[in-house]
């Protein structure tokens, strides 16, 4: 049964969605067809929050549009390039930085109807797992040959990456945690939730740098999908995530080395 809150907090994803949409039409960052995406996802928050029988339509649909959009297939929108074929040390595969305007539309509508409680509260064991995880995901990418240690001072572009990572990791939080955990695989259990989950995450990494990256992903989805269940919140699985990417590309070969 909907809320006052529960319709609050979908007047406030519906206010972020159409000032974000506006704020990159004015930038010349969306067109025409782009509308369809904040129709369709508007629609599908407000189905999947208020609606009863539409609940779960509401759901799916709103996670078939997110996972289109945070792929970038949908059309009319254009990503902003910050780099291009950026090489961090020599051994090092180049990659490119986008702010991706079609993320940044994912986590307005989504992301004040996701993220649970603003003030998790957790016990030890969870705080133990989330370092763990940590440790575990970049000591599996070091066995595997991904990377190794190669630390560089901070610099302008460590607070570039930091930033538009941020972006990333909460497009990411929300598909994964927030939609697949949280909601779609809710019916099996609270742990098949999580480790289905993790695993998909990994799958979802294979065609960044094949199988092994894919394993070190899940492995720190495990870390991820944990601090989420026991939490009941998004903020402490976005912190981790965030700071395991950090970590990496501050101390680590960044992505993977060639």
């Amino acid at each position: 049964m909907r809320t006052t809150g529960d319709i609050y907090t979908l007047l406030l994803a519906t206010a972020l969605g159409c000032a974000g949409f506006i704020s990159a039409w004015h930038f010349g960052r969306v067109d025409t067809p782009a509308i369809s995406a904040l129709v369709i996802m508007l629609i599908a928050a407000w189905l999947g929050i208020t609606g009863h029988r539409g609940h779960q339509i509401g759901i799916y649909t709103g996670f078939i549009a997110a996972v289109i959009l945070s792929l970038h297939y949908w059309p009319g929108f254009d990503s902003q390039l910050i780099w291009a074929s950026r090489q961090l040390c020599p051994d090092c595969a180049s990659f490119n930085l986008y702010l991706h305007f079609d993320q940044l539309l994912i986590i307005t509508i989504w992301l004040p109807l996701l993220i649970g409680q603003l003030a998790p509260k957790a016990g030890v064991d969870v705080w133990l797992v989330a370092l763990g995880s940590l440790v575990g995901a970049i000591a599996a990418g070091i066995a595997l040959g991904l990377i190794a240690f190669d630390p560089r001072l901070p610099s302008q572009a460590l607070f570039i990456f930091a930033g538009l990572n941020l972006i990333t990791v909460i497009t990411e939080e929300i598909l994964f945690r927030g939609f697949l955990q949280g909601r779609i695989l809710k019916p099996l259990g609270s742990v098949h939730a999580w480790w289905i989950s993790a695993i998909i995450f990994g799958a979802a990494h294979l065609a960044f740098a094949g199988p092994e990256f894919a394993a070190v992903a899940a492995i720190a989805g495990l870390g991820y999908g944990y601090v989420f269940w026991k939490t009941g919140s998004l903020i402490p699985a976005i912190a981790l995530h965030w700071l395991v990417n950090v970590i990496h590309f501050s101390l680590f070969s960044y992505p993977y080395l060639a």
